[in-house]
């Protein structure tokens, strides 16, 4: 009898500490209310909504909202509205209770209720079959173009605001459904397609954008606390999850945060079919000079490939010691901060290929003091590096070498106070070469970028190739290379033989 009740309060205990468990770490708008089926609307958008094999949808907003869910007490049903029209003749009807990517203007406002905050953005997009020769803003080809667009939908007025900003002149066609639309554009029974970008296909060519616009969630007219609860949550998802945006986007929207080249753009890839590429010869594992094989290797090198194949630029890659660093080179890296000048009017230094952090290091058992003046090592040519120390560190003196190993080798010795290089070059040195007694400075961190600079009257156009190229480079770049050139750093071992403790031995 006695192990029975001891069972039932061993059970009943388990139970509470379960329960007390629900009670602290749910959310409290979880804790008080019961989950809510919302019925959302999907409708005929091109590729936005993709229809699944076990009937399921798949689109931004499925992913937006299965997030929203972990902050409201919401789960979300999806339901097939044919064509936009009918999805907002069934959200008036009380028929469903959400519709998606919705534009704010007066009249939305003033007929549904409107989540307060957005969820996204899209951008009004002109596009062509992919077999055409139109090419990314060359306006001058598209001139007199047959356009078809959604009758009704707000994307008419952009491109009506489009055609008088470009000098433009169009002839509109409307349709009734995106099928339609995609129709006529196969078919060739119009030149372009105008819609936003989530309608746009992968396959077709970009031409232009414009009227880059938030989007919204909005519910009926009286159902306004369902708008202010996702809007709550969708606040939530911003400050919590600052990165969950930018995800979402490239998943689904890889156009939007990336643009083809214009015709200016490819007639410069057209023209330079050789650049030269100067890189440091002993910087590992960013960049060197691999003697053996007379050839450059590293991080950099590796980045470089990958644009290349992105954007048709070929590029040859020299050690930067074979350089005369006048302005006739073709192509130098720099490293690049808020502070660096302009090097003149025939050049320019692209986006960051990749940022490192930089910190200060000095010697073990040396006392670090801030406001001190102090002898500082850097690299010769990094010229963000110079204007960061200028900037941060005015009463420091700078010293410049030849590469990272000579910089921690006179740190090493005492030659200077500290060196300011960037953790991946002064690790590989510190391991490379044993030199235990060096360490970063606490709090010195800051990222600085390593851009291409680029020299002649194409250095402009060059730039925005490349920009456009880095756009598209898979983030997995990067990292795979910065594995591939780090993985691979040993110490120096140096082996010394004792004869008095061999003749013990024997």
């Amino acid at each position: 009898m006695k192990r029975i009740v001891l069972c039932r309060i061993k059970k009943f205990a388990v139970c509470a500490a379960v329960f007390l468990c629900a009670v602290f770490f749910l959310p409290a708008e979880m804790q008080s209310l019961e989950r809510r089926t919302v019925k959302v609307a999907y409708f005929d958008l091109g590729n936005y909504y993709q229809k699944q094999p076990d009937g399921s949808v798949s689109s931004f907003d499925t992913s937006y909202l299965s997030v929203v869910s972990d902050y409201a007490p919401l789960s979300f049903e999806f339901v097939d509205c044919g064509t936009w029209d009918n999805a907002l003749k069934m959200l008036e009807a009380h028929e469903i209770d959400l519709v998606g990517t919705m534009q704010r203007t007066s009249e939305c406002e003033e007929r549904y209720a409107m989540c307060a905050v957005n969820y996204g953005y899209t951008i009004a997009e002109l596009a062509a079959r992919a077999d055409t020769d139109f090419i990314y803003e060359d306006y001058d080809a598209i001139q007199n173009a047959v356009v078809g667009l959604m009758d009704g939908y707000v994307i008419e007025q952009q491109l009506e605001e489009l055609m008088k900003s470009k000098n433009l002149h169009f002839t509109i066609r409307r349709y009734r459904t995106q099928n339609e639309l995609d129709r006529a554009l196969e078919t060739g029974e119009i030149d372009l397609v105008a819609a936003n970008s989530h309608a746009i296909h992968s396959d077709w060519r970009l031409i232009e954008k414009f009227a880059y616009a938030p989007f919204y969630f909005a519910s009926w007219k009286g159902n306004e606390k369902l708008a202010a609860q996702i809007s709550e949550a969708i606040i939530q998802i911003n400050l919590h999850q600052p990165d969950r945006d930018d995800r979402l986007f490239r998943k689904w929207f890889p156009v939007m945060v990336s643009s083809p080249f214009n015709k200016s753009e490819v007639d410069c890839i057209s023209k330079n079919k050789h650049l030269t590429v100067y890189l440091a010869p002993d910087a590992k594992p960013l960049a060197w000079f691999n003697r053996s094989e007379g050839k450059m290797e590293g991080v950099l090198v590796d980045i470089c490939r990958e644009l290349a194949k992105i954007t048709s630029l070929d590029f040859t890659y020299v050690p930067d010691d074979e350089a005369d660093h006048s302005l006739e080179s073709d192509a130098m890296f720099r490293t690049i901060c808020s502070f660096c000048p302009v090097y003149g009017s025939s050049s320019c230094i692209s986006d960051s290929v990749i940022t490192l952090p930089f910190r200060l290091y000095h010697r073990i058992g040396s006392v670090y003091e801030t406001g001190r003046a102090y002898t500082v090592g850097v690299v010769r040519n990094r010229d963000g590096v110079r204007e960061y120390i200028q900037e941060k560190y005015p009463d420091y003196t700078i010293v410049e070498y030849g590469s990272p190993q000579e910089c921690m080798r006179r740190l090493y010795r005492g030659k200077v106070d500290l060196v300011f290089i960037d953790l991946y070059s002064a690790e590989n040195v510190i391991i490379a070469e044993s030199l235990g007694r060096i360490s970063a400075v606490p709090m010195t961190d800051v990222p600085l970028g390593f851009g291409i600079q680029f020299y002649g009257e194409d250095a402009q156009t060059l730039c925005s190739i490349v920009n456009k190229g880095l756009h598209l480079l898979d983030v997995s770049v990067m990292d795979n290379a910065m594995m591939k050139h780090t993985r691979n750093t040993f110490p120096k071992i140096n082996v010394r033989f004792s004869f008095s403790s061999i003749f013990l031995l024997l």
